[in-house]
């Protein structure tokens, strides 16, 4: 079953979506008349990330050639949009990346409590740089901060986040009392993005230092992985790596890596550093062909010695 123009034939934008974020149970036999919703029986509220598609694709048939029709084109921006909603409105993880939005969601036995109760509630944030108290009353947002607000069910909407809201998010539920009814603790990490790393070396008596180097401020929890050619340095984890002139002549490809909990970036290659110049016959000594000049003064007779 697939898109139809009329609104009640085919599959339903909403069945879609569900289908897309894994919220329908496998067996379900889709309903063009009745879409799933989150209080039928076949519906999975808490589906795990890999059950989710990462990508929606439309299949037209190839034999036939016509105009796109209005009304199902209305269906396929609904299921766009709906989509790209959702997904900027994840759930807050404990480790963040700068510049996302998610949901700090609420246990689902507070949720209860809220759902039930008409009263007040409140999120408060305070860290060394940046505090804010988001306030809802009957269903209204009282208090609000720019890139805080609270959904319907009492979550707490964060938009495009920045390392400044790092820190404890507190929830406190009130009844019309003023008692507090429920409260909820969450406590997140934002990061910023790793950026490419630049990976520069100097040269000693046939060794090399190599540096690898950011411009990231933000450098709370980063390593720095280092490669020769494809393979793991597994010992290194520090911003500089010195190498010997064996190891240089073993291995012709350097380069590093930096890493948080939520990115990663990749440095260019650096291509046998260090070793312009040096040739090397089989066994580390000069190779066989190798010419030799010496010029040696002996009781004052100037002797130009060839060794080959």
């Amino acid at each position: 079953m697939g898109l139809e123009r009329e609104v009640l034939r085919g599959s339903q934008p909403d069945d879609i979506i569900n289908a897309v974020f894994a919220h329908v149970k496998d067996g379900y036999k889709f309903d063009e008349s009745c879409p799933l919703t989150h209080e039928d029986k076949h519906y999975t509220s808490d589906p795990s990330l890999s059950d989710q598609a990462s990508c929606l694709v439309y299949v037209i048939d190839a034999n036939k050639v016509q105009m796109a029709d209005d009304q199902l084109s209305d269906k396929r921006k609904i299921i766009r949009q709906r989509i790209c909603y959702k997904v900027s409105t994840k759930t807050c993880e404990k480790n963040i990346l700068e510049g996302d939005s998610c949901i700090l969601k609420l246990p689902n036995e507070i949720g209860q409590i809220i759902n039930a109760n008409k009263g007040e509630i409140k999120w408060s944030f305070t860290s060394s740089s940046l505090t804010f108290v988001v306030q809802w009353k009957n269903g209204r947002n009282r208090k609000t901060f720019p890139d805080a607000t609270i959904e319907s069910d009492g979550s707490l909407k964060l938009h495009n986040v920045k390392v400044s809201n790092t820190g404890k998010y507190t929830f406190e539920a009130y009844d019309n009392e003023d008692k507090i009814v429920a409260n909820h603790k969450k406590e997140i990490t934002v990061y910023a993005k790793a950026l490419k790393p630049n990976l520069t070396f100097k040269c000693r008596n046939g060794n090399a230092t190599l540096t690898c180097e950011t411009q990231m401020k933000d450098r709370r929890d980063l390593t720095i992985t280092w490669f020769k050619e494809t393979e793991l340095i597994q010992s290194e984890n520090k911003a500089n790596l010195i190498l010997t002139s064996t190891q240089l002549q073993k291995y012709k490809q350097y380069s590093c890596r930096i890493q948080n909990p939520v990115s990663e970036a990749q440095s260019d290659i650096i291509q046998a550093p260090c070793t312009r110049g040096i040739v090397r016959g089989k066994n580390g000594g000069f190779p066989d062909n190798w010419l030799m000049v010496r010029a040696v003064a002996v009781g004052g007779v100037f002797l130009l010695l060839l060794f080959m």
